[in-house]
Order: C-alpha cells, then structure tokens, then sequence
C-alpha cells in the first residue's frame, strides 16, 4: 500500500458497517440479451424500494475501514467565481449605481484554500460505486479503480473527523506481512529454478552463463563458460 496515505478513515461507502444498499437494473440488449447492472451506495432512505437490497461492502475487503490522507489545495472562490472582486450596488441620494469591490470572502485572491482527503479502499470496486454526505456532491468510486477524492467541508469533515494511524491497522500489517512472505517465497523459488538450471547445463556440457554449447577449446581447458561470455 502506499506509504503517504499515514490514517486509517471508516470506508466512505459502508460508513463503518460492512454493509452497503445496491440497486440492481436489468437491460436488453439489441440481440436481445439481458444484462445486469448493479450499483452501490450508502443511501439508507433507498432500501425500500424493490430494487435495493443490503449487500457486502465491495470497497473495504471486510474490514470497514479505508486508508486516507489529507492535502491542502485550492479552488475558485465560490462568492466571485475566481474573479476576486463582486459586483454591489450603491444607493445614492438620488438613484443607485454599480460598483465592483474586492471580495471580502477570499480578499481579492479568487482562491480559496480548502482541504482534500484522498481515499484508497482496500479493494477496488467491481461495479459502480458512489456515496455522498447530506446531500453534498456525489463521490463516485469508478469501476475497477479503489481511489477518490473529496473535499473536506460541512458534513463530510465531521465524518473524517475521526481517524487513526495507519500505522494501527492490524489488517493492514498483516496484508504487508503476507506480500512480504510472498515475495520471499518468489525469490527462494527463482533461486531454485536457477540452481536447478546451473545443474542441467553442467550434466549437459553447455556455457554456464548463455545454454550454448561449448567450444572445442573451452571444454579442453576445462571451462564451464564461454571464453567471451
């Protein structure tokens, strides 16, 4: 996993719980073929309808948790669009006109500082994925991606509010632990193969180091490997 995303965050889409609602859809296709969609969110007002039903959250690999980190960026002022002055009017003794005056919500900048957090889910989503928080934009998890972004405002900063270290992810240290045996068990493997490949090309007169065969005056000076090699 990747070392910068330094806290553990509840999983977006499952809120914590393990579980998600799905809309299941089915289409027809010019052949006249059905196909199935299914999409997940965490919208618990949906599950009423006949075409939601609670399943397994697809994105936090059974352990309701995600891994984050937080960046400082910067986007348009919303009150003057990045134009950093607005337009007001100003009533006069007689009549009014119009005026532009520095915003006062970004100073001037057009910019306003906020904070993003980066999420990675444990798994990567195999259909549609999306959530939301209090009606704020959807955030979509797109097929076969595990990673989204969002802004750290309003709802969803109290619901990131609470974290870990990812240092403290038992699941994650023992997800390392396994790629790290893994990776010892390929290069013992490797090693095999190689001995085992030294040992045939020694019982087969062939160069050590190309699988060629020897030279006349290779095998008469008692060289396992090519003069040139």
């Amino acid at each position: 996993m990747d070392e910068n995303f330094d806290r553990i965050v509840n999983c977006p889409l499952c809120r914590g719980s393990l579980e998600c609602f799905c809309r299941r859809s089915t289409a027809r296709g010019d052949s006249g073929e059905s196909y199935f969609f299914k999409s997940y969110c965490d919208r618990r007002g949906e599950q009423e309808g006949s075409n939601y039903q609670t399943d397994r959250c697809p994105l936090c690999d059974g352990t309701g948790t995600a891994l984050a980190r937080v960046t400082d960026s910067t986007k348009n002022c919303t009150v003057c669009s990045g134009a950093g002055s607005v337009e007001t009017t100003v009533k006069l003794d007689i009549g009014a006109r119009r005026e532009r005056a520095h915003c006062s919500a970004c100073g001037g900048s057009g910019k306003k500082a906020y904070q993003l957090i980066e999420i990675k889910t444990f798994a990567s989503a195999p259909e549609s994925c999306y959530f939301s928080f209090d009606g704020g934009p959807r955030c979509t998890v797109s097929q076969h991606a595990n990673s989204v972004a969002v802004d750290l405002e309003g709802a969803a900063k109290a619901f990131f509010a609470k974290w870990q270290p990812a240092s403290q992810s038992a699941y994650l240290r023992g997800r390392r632990e396994k790629e790290r045996k893994e990776a010892e068990e390929r290069a013992r493997q490797e090693e095999l193969r190689q001995q085992e490949l030294k040992q045939r090309r020694i019982r087969e007169g062939l160069c050590l180091t190309c699988g060629r065969a020897l030279g006349f005056m290779d095998k008469m000076s008692g060289r396992q490997i090519h003069k040139q090699c």
